[in-house]
């Protein structure tokens, strides 16, 4: 995973996971990863500042060390079957809060961060139900809900959902889905509320070829959040 300000800025992150399952209904997962962050060279990095004024050819102190940062983290994740078609998780990332300061005397934590979630299966239905807390431009705490069910011989999907959370956060999503033994269609689209006026909000539409044997029953897909990328029951 990779985000880069060409010449700028650049964060990576590479990660190795495991899961295993203990007994019929407990499952555990850890993930371990490395952190890499680059600042570039340009005339604010490579002077230093002192009252508001440039000091040429003088190195600022935050880049003595450098212009890059490693750190070493990891997550963490539990699922539990409650029986009944329920199952219920939670994921930590970052538990280890691991500095990725470039200065050794330095402190950036990259911030611990949580996913409740909670969903029951039934013949061809599905809820779900998730809550957050993790850092946008500050940090947030933030709930999804949502629901899928498929009709007419399961050859048709329908899916809503919708998220609620700190600073106004408010949107709903819906789905549509067309299956035939080997190929789907997908429609779905996210608006969000209160914030962005005029707006169409955000429209996704995918097509899927299967290849050998088609599934029993079709595979439900949780309404899918556009901001946070992931579906609403993704840990479970």
């Amino acid at each position: 995973n990779a985000l880069n300000l060409s010449g700028l800025y650049k964060e990576e992150t590479f990660g190795v996971s495991y899961a295993c399952r203990i007994g019929d209904d407990f499952s555990l997962g850890v993930t371990g990863k490395h952190y890499r962050k680059t600042v570039g060279h340009d005339f604010n990095t490579d002077n230093a500042e002192l009252s508001g004024s440039a000091q040429i050819g003088v190195q600022d102190p935050v880049f003595l060390n450098g212009h890059a940062a490693d750190a070493w983290g990891g997550d963490a994740a539990a699922l539990y079957r409650l029986g009944n078609g329920w199952r219920t998780g939670l994921m930590v990332r970052n538990v280890n809060e691991s500095n990725a300061a470039l200065g050794s005397g330095d402190q950036d934590p990259v911030p611990r961060s949580w996913t409740w979630g909670a969903a029951r299966r039934w013949n061809n239905h599905a809820v779900m139900l998730d809550v957050s807390r993790e850092r946008f431009t500050q940090m947030e705490t933030r709930v999804h809900a949502g629901m899928e069910t498929w009709v007419l011989g399961n050859h048709v999907g329908m899916r809503a959902g919708g998220g609620a959370g700190e600073r106004g956060y408010r949107r709903v999503t819906a789905g549509l889905s067309y299956r035939l033994s080997f190929l789907q269609l997908d429609y779905g689209f996210m608006i969000p509320l209160g914030a962005i006026e005029g707006t169409m909000g955000t429209q996704q539409l995918s097509l899927t070829l299967r290849f050998g044997t088609p599934p029993a029953r079709p595979l439900l897909q949780p309404a899918y959040d556009q901001e946070t990328k992931m579906d609403l029951g993704d840990i479970l």
